[in-house]
């Protein structure tokens, strides 16, 4: 289940972060890939519960294929 960048987040209330967080903090280009077609600029922005994004997540997981897909 996808949760989307809303102050109300209940994955940010309850510590959880995003299935599009997941798969890119693991480098699952495919489903990065399948996941990036329905959703919104907000949405893939959003903001986890650990005050990062996808984007940093693919960053600090040294990941440039995936940083450039997102970028």
């Amino acid at each position: 289940m996808a949760y989307f960048l809303t102050r109300d987040n209940p994955n940010q209330r309850a510590g959880l972060s995003s299935d599009f967080y997941m798969a890119c903090k693991h480098n699952d280009l495919d489903r990065v890939r399948a996941m990036i077609r329905n959703r919104s600029n907000a949405q893939l922005n959003q903001i986890e519960s650990n005050g990062g994004t996808a984007l940093h997540a693919a960053v600090y997981y040294g990941y440039p294929e995936l940083v450039e897909l997102l970028l």
